[in-house]
């Protein structure tokens, strides 16, 4: 029975040792004299406004002033070489709000490709450490390189989002 255990915790061990890293992004930014409480109605307002509904693909609390909402983006393959590899990339979208700042953190970029596509031609979870195959090493590029201009692109964005008073006489 020991040996057994010895065993489990050795290969628990190894397993979590072994285990890559997702990519991610995350920045802050300042929004000075605003409460924390505008800052996250701001948001609310902003994911309403901006992206399609979807039941179950958006968490919000209040009271910890934090917001995770799931977004979808549309991945084109550079080459006809590699179409098979065209689909889409999931991702979560989180904030955290301060009085005065937020933080936004882009995480779990997860590559599918279209339906009737191989399944070979699936990345999954992109995560720090490069695919071994050729042209999968090519496409992971490519999507990192789409995911740093998107998280660039959510920036610039969030750094003109205009935080009000929520008493704005009308």
């Amino acid at each position: 029975m020991k040996k057994a255990l010895l065993l489990f915790t050795l290969a628990f061990i190894t397993l979590i040792s072994l285990a890559q890293k997702p990519i991610s992004h995350e920045f802050v930014i300042q929004k000075e004299d605003a409460t924390a409480d505008q800052i996250y109605t701001a948001l609310i307002d902003w994911i309403a406004t901006n992206f399609k509904a979807v039941d179950g693909d958006f968490y919000h609390d209040k009271e910890e002033k934090t917001i995770t909402k799931d977004v979808i983006m549309n991945y084109e393959a550079p080459r006809l070489r590699t179409s098979c590899y065209t689909g889409r990339i999931t991702y979560k979208l989180k904030f955290q709000c301060r009085d005065g700042r937020f933080k936004v953190t882009l995480t779990n970029f997860n590559h599918n490709n279209n339906p009737g596509n191989h399944q070979s031609c699936v990345l999954g979870l992109i995560t720090e450490e490069s695919p071994s195959d050729k042209f999968a090493i090519e496409i992971w590029e490519d999507i990192k390189q789409k995911i740093e201009q998107r998280s660039i692109q959510w920036q610039h964005e969030l750094e003109n989002l205009p935080i009000t008073a929520a008493n704005d006489d009308w």
